[in-house]
């Protein structure tokens, strides 16, 4: 086994390979936040430090964050398109965790002398007295998450580590989050000497630690596809804060950022959570499992940059389609998913030789009729009382699937 693995959530990127029997090279670049210009030289050199070619990768394994958001991107779309091209598997490691190993590895240098800390408090600065943190207690193997992995106000942080250890207890504490708010972390034992800030050779992400924990995922079967390896950002960026409220440009928000692709078995817990939330009569995992492996529909999913946005199931019987469901998320409603997931699916009825698509829609849902209205669908009918929930009647509606359209 060798797993390629890259680290871009910090200040500086850094690359690393891994061998199963525990070795590990990797190199680190010397400058801030050029993630984009070294990470595949960095990756380069780590392979030939273990002597291995790109061709003998067999997994390659990112960082997903938290962390610096144009970071993760950065090294998720490399290992992405690097897995793709290999056709090799993926491991997601949560930088959180990946921080929580370089801990252990620097506790590693410290004599058994009784005196190391018990706990690891891994910290990342997330600007505004905000960070994203969690506790982990060292249980010589795998670390125990004491205080789970979220986003935390620093002050409200403080009190909640206080609350989880015993009064004795040593804590070593990994990231820039201590730089910013050491202040704060050494209030919480009121100035004794139970905070070990880790050296800083071992206080900022590095890839070597990464590795390590994919190691450990791959022996437990921890696999993902390239097109499931997604950044963890643990909180929105604020360009979708600014979407949200209605202050992001026109042109930042154009339906660019939309990708509509086959789902996947993988799929089934986001479509199926979706399922629930839109319709009074949901459909079940089995159902959809079904139509996601047949050769007799099409189901397709649509991604809002890397967030799950909607999808769409139709099944193909006798020459024609059949909207079964199509779904947006509430959130990312207004931004032409709808309209996409259509055309794609309409395209690719016509590629496979189908006639014609069929739909019903509730008589109520302006909207949808009006989107089906401009894609070309006509109203045939009407059916009454067609839906169970509230009796609401279905309008029929059909559209000819021709070469010019």
């Amino acid at each position: 086994m060798r797993i390629l693995t890259y680290e871009t959530t910090g200040k500086k990127g850094s690359a690393a390979v891994a061998a199963d029997d525990g070795r590990i090279c990797w190199s680190a670049s010397h400058e801030e936040m050029d993630h984009l210009k070294d990470i595949t030289v960095l990756a380069r050199q780590s392979l030939g430090e273990m002597d291995v070619d790109v061709s003998q990768v067999t997994c390659v394994a990112a960082s997903i964050g938290p962390g610096s958001f144009t970071g993760i991107r950065i090294g998720v779309t490399t290992a992405r398109t690097v897995s793709q091209m290999l056709g090799v598997p993926c491991i997601a490691v949560p930088t959180l965790e990946g921080m929580t190993r370089l801990g252990q590895m620097y506790l590693d240098t410290l004599p058994d002398d009784g005196k190391k800390p018990e706990y690891i408090l891994t910290v990342i600065n997330a600007r505004r007295r905000q960070a994203y943190g969690a506790l982990w207690k060292d249980c010589s193997g795998l670390p125990e998450e004491v205080m789970e992995q979220k986003q935390y106000i620093i002050d409200d942080m403080v009190p909640e580590i206080d609350s989880s250890i015993s009064e004795d207890s040593r804590i070593l504490v990994v990231g820039d989050g201590f730089d910013a708010y050491d202040e704060a972390i050494y209030g919480l034992t009121n100035g004794d000497n139970r905070i070990v800030p880790a050296p800083e050779n071992f206080r900022y992400q590095r890839a070597d630690a990464v590795a390590s924990v994919a190691l450990e995922k791959a022996k437990k079967g921890e696999f993902t596809d390239y097109s499931h390896l997604l950044p963890d950002y643990m909180r929105k960026s604020e360009a979708e804060m600014r979407l949200e409220n209605g202050t992001l440009s026109k042109r930042i928000k154009s339906p660019d950022t939309i990708t509509i692709r086959r789902a996947l078995p993988g799929d089934l817990d986001r479509i199926a959570e979706l399922e629930k939330k839109t319709f009074p009569d949901p459909w079940t995992k089995d159902d959809l499992a079904k139509d996601i492996n047949s050769p007799d529909a099409v189901v397709l999913t649509a991604q809002w940059g890397t967030v799950f946005a909607g999808y769409i199931d139709v099944w193909r019987v006798a020459g024609e389609g059949q909207l079964n469901r199509i779904a947006v998320d509430r959130s990312y409603r207004g931004r032409k998913i709808g309209l996409r997931l259509m055309k794609e699916m309409i395209s690719i009825l016509k590629s496979q030789g189908d006639q014609e698509m069929n739909l019903e829609v509730r008589a109520g849902n302006r909207p949808a009729r009006s989107l089906y209205s401009k894609l070309g669908f006509r109203e045939l009918g009407v059916r009454p009382d067609y839906y169970q929930d509230n009796g609401e009647d279905a309008v029929i509606m059909k559209k000819e699937l021709k070469d010019n359209d």
